[in-house]
């Protein structure tokens, strides 16, 4: 059984090299601070959920943003960590308190402007298709208890418009909702945290239908035969994935053009 994620299809898409790096040759690049910001705000999240299924009611924001801290701390102390520091100008920026700062604003933003607004029904829920030797699997942050899907994510900037209709791991996420269930979720959407001098909530909603599931399956049937046919095609360095500050595999990336004056 060859296996799949949302995320593994991602990443082969943006980047079959990058892929290959991490997957195939199982080069680990260590997260850097705002992703474990982003995991903090998570933890924080998941701990407000798991018990407002049974309570319906959400934990005071102070106890989610402790959660939150706590969370951060525990990865950052494991070390393993990228860009601990930051030249901006002539100063030295310490990039771990940076993103504790961070965690602890995006998981009062969401204690605040995003905990109330729906009731989980399952939070954290393992999902799988299975399609001939094809498994893809998932986990969903968020399914509410009218079949809303719902997925967080702590970015830098205000997200496009549209950006939950075209998301293809919105569309992986249906489609393991509707193999698990028999039925479509009500919608799927995007709690985006954006971390902005004045930190602001941003849902991006929409729906999917059926026809998506076989788009869902097309789509991952196709990386699969490329993938097992062990083609994994660079993306060109004039695509915004290519760039030193986006990709741990940059610097010794062999398809990337040496500067020019």
């Amino acid at each position: 059984m060859r296996k799949y994620s949302p995320s593994k299809i991602n990443s082969y898409s943006r980047c079959g090299e990058a892929y290959r790096r991490r997957y195939v040759e199982r080069e680990i690049i260590p997260p850097s601070i705002a992703m474990v910001a982003g995991t903090g705000v998570h933890r924080g999240a998941e701990k407000n959920e798991v018990q407002k299924v049974a309570t319906r009611c959400d934990l005071p924001a102070s106890e989610i943003v402790e959660a939150a801290v706590e969370a951060f701390r525990a990865e950052v102390s494991g070390g393993g960590v990228v860009e601990e520091t930051m030249h901006t100008g002539s100063v030295l920026k310490d990039l771990k308190s940076d993103g504790l700062d961070r965690t602890a604003r995006l998981a009062g933003l969401y204690a605040t402007a995003v905990a109330p607004t729906y009731q989980p029904a399952a939070v954290e829920l393992p999902l799988t298709i299975t399609c001939g030797e094809i498994e893809i699997n998932m986990i969903i942050d968020t399914v509410t208890d009218d079949d809303v899907i719902r997925d967080r994510k702590t970015v830098g900037a205000t997200p496009p418009a549209g950006m939950a209709a075209n998301a293809w791991q919105l569309s992986a996420n249906a489609a393991g909702f509707y193999a698990t269930y028999g039925r479509m979720p009500k919608a799927v959407a995007f709690d985006a945290l954006v971390d902005l001098k004045t930190p602001k909530y941003v849902e991006s909603r929409a729906t999917r239908e059926l026809s998506d599931v076989q788009a869902v399956l097309d789509r991952v049937i196709e990386y699969d035969r490329a993938i097992s046919a062990g083609i994994f095609l660079p993306t060109t360095n004039t695509q915004m994935v290519c760039a030193p500050h986006l990709c741990g595999y940059y610097a010794t990336c062999k398809y990337v053009a040496k500067a020019r004056g």
